[in-house]
């Protein structure tokens, strides 16, 4: 749209105009063809575009975040307390569990062996060879001697070979017995339960010295009694 102007107003707007443009608006001039109303309307744009050149510009940046879909928001997070050292809340350590019982050691606490199951020079007879079939473990006269299983005692008297001597049925044809001892506990007929004292060390019968010779028979066979007891 284009404004107007009379001539007197020409005069009055052209006043505004630097004075290197106000000779554009004089009355009657029309340099290069341009009247007095164009020449101020050129005038007023240029000073116009010269007054917003000579002010700063104040751009504002924003930030603008958004989400992005199907997210979730973090959870927050929770304050530290005061002392910085984490949360005062008293926890208990988990109880320790009470460590397990070593299995028990039959049919001695101590086993020490002194001669081992199979051939051996007999001990009576210098130079003969014989088949050891059980195992010796040395101890002092009077040593507790426990039942190596639970079973039922079906011998407990002297015997020509092996003194004092107790034999446990333990079943499924496995025995096992005790001999060579000072003093018998048990009884024919008596059940006893694994771990069970039913005699002592002595070195009754065929015998150099205190110990206990050890049998394990399974259907009426000697096996080694260091393999059964695990030793």
């Amino acid at each position: 749209m284009v404004k107007r102007y009379w001539p007197a107003q020409l005069s009055q707007a052209a006043k505004s105009l630097p004075l290197n443009l106000q000779w554009l608006a004089a009355p009657g001039r029309s340099t290069c063809a341009m009247g007095a109303a164009a020449a101020l309307a050129v005038g007023t744009a240029v000073v116009g575009t010269a007054s917003a050149a000579r002010e700063p510009l104040n751009l504002q940046r924003t930030a603008v975040v958004s989400e992005l879909p199907g997210a979730t928001p973090a959870d927050p997070v929770p304050e530290a307390p005061a002392d910085g050292m984490g949360s005062t809340t008293a926890v208990d350590a988990p109880a320790e569990p009470a460590p397990e019982a070593p299995p028990a050691s039959v049919p001695l606490d101590e086993l020490r062996v002194t001669s081992p199951f199979g051939w051996r020079e007999n001990p009576l007879l210098a130079g003969a060879p014989e088949f050891h079939n059980g195992i010796d473990f040395g101890a002092v006269t009077g040593t507790p001697v426990k039942a190596a299983a639970a079973g039922t005692v079906t011998y407990a008297e002297y015997h020509q070979y092996g003194g004092l001597r107790i034999v446990v049925d333990h079943g499924n044809g496995t025995e096992t017995t005790y001999n060579h001892l000072s003093g018998i506990h048990v009884e024919v007929g008596q059940w006893v339960d694994f771990n069970t004292v039913i005699g002592a060390i002595g070195s009754t019968g065929n015998s150099t010295g205190p110990h206990l010779h050890f049998e394990v028979l399974i259907n009426g066979e000697y096996h080694d009694p260091a393999v059964w007891l695990g030793i």
